[in-house]
């Protein structure tokens, strides 16, 4: 009877382990690709638009494994990036068109029109929410993994 209270404690200390060590190693992971990411996530502000592009696909693949405390954020970047995604393709632009753009000409195809109203999109995708869900995933970043995204909280 020992024995088999015995195997059974060991059988349930062995599962709770497993347990515990996959949490971690899911968030492990999730942090692992925050590290390697985090100088794609910086040329957002940049004026690269490979970087950016590369950024954008970051973004994605974080939302996509993100833990669950910032699961949501992560979600609410990555349909801000989608958004803003479609908004350069509604006014006929490709992210390899933005050096074009920043030397003051126009891609072919491209009407002064469709700038403005891309600008005007541009704004309206700039909402609290995103700055919300910036700043969460910048102190779960520095606070879980130690990787810091030098959010503005």
């Amino acid at each position: 009877m020992k024995i088999t209270k015995k195997a059974i404690g060991f059988a349930a200390l062995a599962l709770s382990a497993s347990l515990v060590t996959g949490c971690g190693n899911s968030t492990d992971a999730y942090c692992n690709d925050l590290e390697t990411t985090s100088d794609e996530l910086g040329s957002l502000t940049g004026n690269d638009p490979e970087d950016m592009e590369k950024a954008f696909d970051a973004i994605e693949d974080l939302a996509d494994n993100a833990p669950d405390e910032v699961k949501s954020e992560w979600e609410t970047l990555h349909k801000q990036m989608e958004e803003i995604e479609d908004a350069l393709d509604e006014a006929g632009l490709k992210f390899s068109d933005l050096n074009e753009l920043s030397t003051g000409e126009l891609p072919e195809g491209v009407t002064q029109e469709d700038l403005t109203t891309l600008g005007e999109r541009l704004q309206d995708l700039n909402g609290e929410d995103v700055q919300e869900a910036t700043d969460k995933i910048s102190k779960h970043a520095k606070d879980e993994c130690d990787v810091d995204l030098g959010s503005s909280s």
